[in-house]
């Protein structure tokens, strides 16, 4: 099974899951790195740029990383302790956004999905419409070099808001925080597991592009696309396409243009 990693920046934001994983560290070269059979913990301190560079050097490293899950702490005007998915991850140093595709939604557990906004410094200016912190941008611009959007989540709690001002911040508050983070994240981790490891769905892609290769004809690269388009289908809704209507298409673009706008249907925020 190929490993799935948790990135996080600071250590009060790793403790919780180098505990419920049982973790242990293996690597520090300017960020630490904990590991256990395929699970893996990057830990790059504090801002975008140490985070971008950890990132792209784990996954430059370590190519059959097959998820990641970005996790820690955010400021906003939720309640303190309040878990929220990214559906929008913004540098805003360079107005530069990313799209997560979001996991189905039966295995989100509630969890609302929110706008993060990587800052450069922190700060109480909060909004609405979006929480602070200053790592998902560059985990995002690093991540996205070496996989999909749907292989790559944020996971943020909020410790600091209006009535509780970031000057509050402490170790203990982040630790408390991040517990609930936990449950969240390792539904994600078993997803990303179950959708690697399923050799039962990896049958029901192969049956499915056999099926319609068969009545439409296919390049070999196409067919590599055609299965890539599948299996993130098949991720995303947790639903099976039906084969009949993709058999009558007359093309492998007419194929490809489908299978994007079945998946450009598929909801990018969850409230």
């Amino acid at each position: 099974m190929n490993p799935v990693c948790i990135i996080t920046a600071l250590p009060a934001e790793s403790r919780v899951f180098i505990d419920a994983l049982r973790l242990r560290h293996v690597q520090d070269c300017g960020w630490r790195l904990y590991a256990r059979d395929h699970y893996r913990l990057l830990q790059t301190g504090l801002g975008k740029l140490k985070a971008a560079a950890a990132t792209s050097t784990l996954l430059h490293a370590q190519p059959d990383i097959s998820a990641i899950v970005n996790v820690g702490v955010a400021g906003g005007t939720h309640p303190t302790g309040t878990c929220l998915q990214a559906h929008k991850i913004t540098d805003e140093g360079t107005a530069t956004s990313w799209y997560p595709h979001l996991p189905p939604r039966r295995l989100t557990q509630g969890l609302r999905s929110t706008e993060v906004l990587t800052l450069d410094r922190m700060s109480d200016q909060y909004r609405t419409d979006a929480v602070f912190d200053m790592e998902a941008a560059g985990v995002m611009s690093a991540a996205t070099v070496y996989l999909s959007t749907d292989a790559i989540q944020c996971v943020k709690v909020i410790s600091d808001n209006p009535d509780s001002p970031v000057q509050a911040f402490s170790k203990r508050v982040a630790i408390a925080h991040m517990q609930h983070t936990v449950p969240h994240v390792l539904e994600m981790l078993r997803w990303y597991e179950q959708m690697e490891d399923s050799s039962i769905r990896q049958s029901e892609i192969r049956s499915l592009s056999s099926q319609i290769t068969l009545e439409v004809r296919h390049t070999i690269s196409e067919g590599h696309q055609l299965t890539r388009l599948l299996h993130r289908y098949r991720s995303l809704t947790d639903t099976v396409l039906d084969v009949q209507q993709l058999q009558t298409l007359n093309s492998a673009t007419a194929v490809r243009q489908y299978l994007e706008t079945q998946l450009s249907d598929v909801p990018l925020t969850y409230e």
